[in-house]
């Protein structure tokens, strides 16, 4: 009696080749792009909402109708605004405060020569004779006739309490004689330099 089993190993079924598929775990890089990519969509969706923002504060039309501004954009409310404003009545006030501007700085530096004749008038002895002046600024030069050299002493000791005063009352601050001489009547000729204040020859100070 044979007693062996004969054993098979041919597998009744076939074996599989499909394996279950395997997901790979999200990589950090492609994290770190996702997450600049999401970043940089909301920073340009930002700017986008942004510029329609100020675009349409700048270039906002008014209500069909009001008169009030609040609602406008800049642009239609600087045009409003300009029609509000007379820029020809503005214009002339400008040039008028311009000319004024001009007129009082003319008028402040103008000088006038009637105190200094009134001042000398009221300094010059009774027998000396000042004429042919030129002025310099405040510096005046002048021809002058004598009866003597004493008469001329004279002067200069005038000329000399004139100039020792103080403050405003000082209106004559330096003096000279020069070039002495005697005319065909035996007068005494001569050329004095006078320096007077600034302030003695002001239009406006001495016309008040």
């Amino acid at each position: 009696m044979n007693n062996k089993l004969a054993t098979s190993f041919i597998p009744k079924q076939t074996i599989g080749t499909s394996l279950p598929e395997r997901r790979e775990p999200l990589g950090l890089v492609t994290l770190v792009a996702v997450i600049i990519f999401a970043i940089a969509a909301l920073y340009f969706a930002g700017i986008f909402v942004y510029r329609y923002y100020v675009y349409n504060q700048i270039n906002r039309p008014c209500p069909t109708g009001g008169e009030s501004t609040q609602s406008c954009g800049l642009r239609e409310s600087l045009e409003r605004e300009k029609k509000d404003f007379q820029y020809e009545s503005l214009a002339r006030l400008k040039r008028l405060d311009t000319k004024l501007k001009n007129g009082s700085t003319v008028l402040a530096n103008h000088q006038t020569l009637r105190p200094l004749f009134d001042k000398l008038s009221n300094v010059t002895a009774h027998n000396v004779q000042f004429n042919d002046f030129k002025f310099n600024k405040n510096v005046v030069e002048a021809k002058g006739v004598a009866s003597s050299y004493e008469d001329i002493a004279y002067q200069s000791k005038i000329f000399t309490s004139e100039v020792a005063k103080i403050g405003e009352e000082r209106k004559i601050t330096a003096f000279s004689f020069s070039n002495f001489d005697l005319d065909g009547k035996g007068n005494v000729i001569f050329n004095l330099t006078l320096t007077v204040d600034p302030s003695l020859l002001l239009f406006v100070k001495n016309s008040q």
